[in-house]
């Protein structure tokens, strides 16, 4: 899926230039050369392997590059800025369930702030509560993306995980996650970046299911270019390229990170995990949000555990609670718990927000921006390929 997704993004960028229908019908025909010209070759060579792998490679390029300048330009002309029916539903029904946060005995800037967190409602969130995630490297977590349906799969398939099996069973138990993932997608009104994290999901619930090996390059670009048919102009979206960064950079560099820390024990391997899986985000981000935002924060590496364990515990939760009509037994102590870890939650952003001189302000053009990412991919793989050697020379002198 990355040579597609590529051939999509190219035609997206070339729209303004081949807009018009005449571009356009040149790109179309161009695979008619080839193959004429093609088949003209095979008539003067009988034994001449036909058709070659270049040929049809040829031909779908260029009808991927017309679908996609021609729908892109028809996108912009005909559909500019419109919120589609599907989205507009879902906000309302995310509206109404922000409601129900008035019956938790919190503050209004914690009720905002969870109502953030697990739906993604920004609206009524205070300056300070804003400035408070900016300045400690969290404001990640008030965009609903991959972390939080994540967190909603990974609960999907630990509740799951008794009905599993193999043949029905397990198509079954398949169709309930996607259902429940897509619910909770719908809940948080449709956002982009949580419909790139459900596209990607869904392709990794379904790949482990039925072949149960998967790629997670292809499954990243497979999200990204599902989301890209769905809205060309997702591809200028600043949480669309932050979110997609993120996670190419998290299965970039997470195992870099953990193999030079390898550690047995799960209580210490999963809190390094999530560090290493911070620490990798961080690296990719920050000369777009240099580019973008003019400034970066390093509170991220003393945030990361203490939030990633609360949000883990509390988004679950929240959603449980919303689920559940009000008359069940024992929905008292849900709230109450609820309560807590968000008070404890807000109040540990607060804290860590009052901490000065972690931060950097810098201002990056856009060939700045490029060079940047090009050296920085040189560096790791430099990385890369001296511990892979050295874990050669390693294994060569072990038995030698």
């Amino acid at each position: 899926m990355v040579r597609p997704l590529g051939i999509w993004i190219a035609g997206i960028l070339l729209a303004p230039v081949l807009g018009a229908r005449a571009a356009n019908l040149a790109v179309l025909l161009l695979p008619a050369v080839v193959l004429f010209v093609s088949f003209l070759y095979r008539t003067g060579n009988p034994d001449s392997c036909y058709p070659s792998r270049w040929i049809w490679g040829m031909v779908f390029f260029s009808i991927l590059l017309f679908l996609s300048t021609q729908f892109t330009h028809w996108r912009e002309q005909y559909e500019p800025g419109e919120i589609s029916f599907v989205r507009e539903t879902a906000l309302g029904i995310r509206d109404q369930w922000v409601d129900s946060f008035d019956r938790l005995d919190l503050t209004e800037d914690e009720k905002m702030v969870l109502a953030t967190v697990t739906l993604g409602y920004r609206q009524h969130l205070s300056a300070q509560a804003k400035r408070a995630f900016r300045v400690t490297g969290s404001a990640h977590i008030l965009a609903v993306s991959g972390m939080h349906v994540g967190i909603v799969c990974g609960f999907l398939t630990f509740l799951f995980s008794c009905f599993g099996g193999y043949g029905r069973r397990s198509r079954i138990v398949l169709l309930f996650q996607l259902l429940f993932l897509w619910g909770y997608v719908f809940m948080t009104g449709c956002a982009a970046s949580a419909l790139r994290a459900g596209w990607m999901l869904s392709f990794y619930l379904i790949g482990t299911n039925l072949v149960k090996i998967t790629d997670s390059y292809n499954t990243l670009a497979a999200a990204a270019f599902c989301m890209l048919v769905y809205n060309p102009f997702y591809l200028f979206d600043i949480g669309f390229q932050l979110s997609c960064l993120a996670v190419f950079f998290i299965l970039y560099l997470t195992p870099l990170f953990t193999s030079l820390f390898p550690l047995r024990n799960p209580l210490l391997s999963v809190p390094v995990g999530w560090l290493a899986m911070a620490c990798s985000a961080q690296v990719g981000l920050t000369l777009l949000c240099l580019w973008y935002f003019k400034s970066v924060t390093f509170l991220f590496l003393f945030t990361t555990l203490p939030v990633m364990a609360m949000v883990v515990c509390l988004m679950p939760l929240t959603l449980i609670w919303l689920l559940l009509p009000s008359w069940v037994p024992g929905g008292w102590l849900l709230q109450g718990v609820i309560e807590k870890l968000t008070h404890w939650f807000y109040q540990t952003i607060c804290r860590f927000s009052e901490i000065e001189g972690m931060d950097i302000s810098f201002s990056l053009s856009g060939w700045q921006l490029l060079s940047g990412y090009v050296l920085l991919v040189i560096s790791i793989e430099y990385l890369r390929m001296r511990k892979k050697n050295s874990i050669k020379s390693d294994t060569f002198e072990l038995f030698n």
